[in-house]
């Protein structure tokens, strides 16, 4: 059995946006992800895994989500964070922990890299 693997992100979403992002990463399990806020939680069973936003963090802004398929899990821990300010302009910031349990070491850093790629954004 390999050692959980984990990685966390300061990011740029607010929770709608990182759920649509989730639901663009793991395809139609994905896209049974709740945003998880105060008072929402969701439970969604498909064939092959099991979605569950919940809010048993233990303090307001914070919500955990686990997504499992067998013996592989993916729990991501989401929190608020006080928004960044450019002159007028307040950008919303999540800090994200994803902790991947029963992956091989390679299959996880695939995750990690492919989560990466998802979330990010270009200019030009």
């Amino acid at each position: 059995m390999t050692a959980p693997y984990r990685f966390e992100k300061e990011m740029s979403e607010t929770r709608e946006t990182f759920a649509r992002g989730l639901a663009r990463l793991l395809g139609p399990e994905g896209s049974t992800v709740a945003d998880g806020r105060a008072g929402e939680s969701s439970c969604e069973c498909t064939p092959t895994s099991v979605t569950r936003a919940s809010n048993d963090a233990p303090l307001p802004g914070r919500a955990r989500l686990e997504i499992a398929d067998g013996a592989r899990r993916i729990v991501f821990e989401i929190a608020d964070m006080p928004p960044r300010r450019f002159g007028p302009i307040d950008l919303p910031v999540l800090k994200v922990t994803a902790t991947l349990t029963g992956y091989a070491p390679d299959e996880a850093e695939a995750f990690r890299r492919d989560f990466e790629r998802t979330f990010q954004r270009g200019g030009g």
